[in-house]
């Protein structure tokens, strides 16, 4: 980490602030909803972001302290989990500051000095639940570090009731640790009809899901389901999302599908604008995911009055 200065009485330290850049999820944007709340307030502290060298960040995001990490992307998650291995706090940010906090808002966290309460986001247990819907790199990662994340930090934000009551449950969890911190949606940016004619759709003729194209998202299902009704109405299907873990059975089907002669788009990732008129002029919006710490796409459609089809 680059050297700072000693900070102030209020220090927020952010482990990482890579959710500002690239590409935005679900637990992106909830993460980033949070910091921005933070920012809002009268009496902000000061925050200092934990980013690569080389991210860009939004300009709002500008002026915020960083403390940057290695450039070689080859050494990021060996630098990073190098830190938790050898049990190596980050030092020169809140060593002299008690009310310094470091918030970890990605399921695990770094070692903390005693001197600052460290704060970290669990997001959702589906390792847990659902652990064959995890890579086999991933799955043991979190289940070697969150555990350790949850009764290290001295608290716990999550970002549902059921997700609370899931940590309590499988860790032993005091319900006091744990504060929900439920997510909120943006005013949409105004829709544009113009989007549409852009990725060849109709306006009320698509049924649109929002989400990584992966097995936990229950997509194959949602495939099959979608050639039945489209039988009896006709529509296109619009996925929007990056790739995912093992995908390929879900691009398999959607080829499939395609050869029978059904109309599906796959978006990848859009702009906020662009998303903001796939939602308005959409005829339904689908999210029949297998297990979700809470589901922030449903928000987003319901703040475009869009009906959703979702499973619980």
């Amino acid at each position: 980490m680059s050297q700072h200065n000693t900070p102030t009485s209020s220090d927020l330290y952010v482990e990482s602030g890579s959710f500002l850049v690239g590409k935005f999820t679900g637990v992106s944007r909830y993460n980033r909803g949070i910091l921005d709340a933070v920012m809002l307030q009268n009496n902000s502290p000061r925050i200092t972001l934990g980013l690569f060298s080389g991210d860009k960040l939004d300009k709002k995001y500008k002026a915020l302290r960083k403390g940057v990490y290695t450039s070689f992307p080859v050494f990021r998650r060996v630098w990073f989990n190098l830190r938790r291995y050898v049990n190596m706090p980050v030092k020169n940010i809140v060593r002299s500051s008690k009310n310094s906090v470091m918030w970890y808002p990605d399921f695990t966290m770094l070692p903390t000095q005693k001197n600052a309460t460290s704060v970290v986001t669990i997001h959702d247990l589906s390792y847990v639940h659902y652990p064959e819907t995890i890579s086999t790199r991933n799955l043991s990662y979190l289940q070697k570090f969150v555990p350790a994340a949850v009764h290290d930090a001295d608290h716990i934000i999550t970002p549902s009731i059921a997700t609370k009551r899931d940590i309590i449950k499988n860790y032993k969890v005091d319900e006091s640790k744990i504060t929900v911190v439920y997510p909120a949606v943006d005013t949409p940016p105004e829709a544009n009809i113009e989007v549409l004619s852009d990725f060849g759709i109709k306006k009320r003729e698509y049924v649109l899901y929002v989400g990584s194209i992966e097995p936990r998202k229950n997509l194959v299902r949602l495939l099959k389901a979608f050639s039945k009704v489209r039988s009896t109405r006709p529509q296109s299907l619009v996925l929007v999302g990056g790739g995912g873990w093992n995908n390929a059975k879900i691009l398999a089907e959607i080829e499939r599908l395609r050869s029978e002669g059904h109309t599906i788009h796959t978006l990848g990732y859009v702009d906020n604008k662009q998303l903001s008129s796939l939602y308005e002029y959409a005829s339904c919006f689908v999210f029949p995911s297998i297990y979700e710490g809470f589901g922030i796409p449903i928000l987003e459609a319901l703040s475009h009055h869009t009906p959703v089809v979702t499973g619980d």
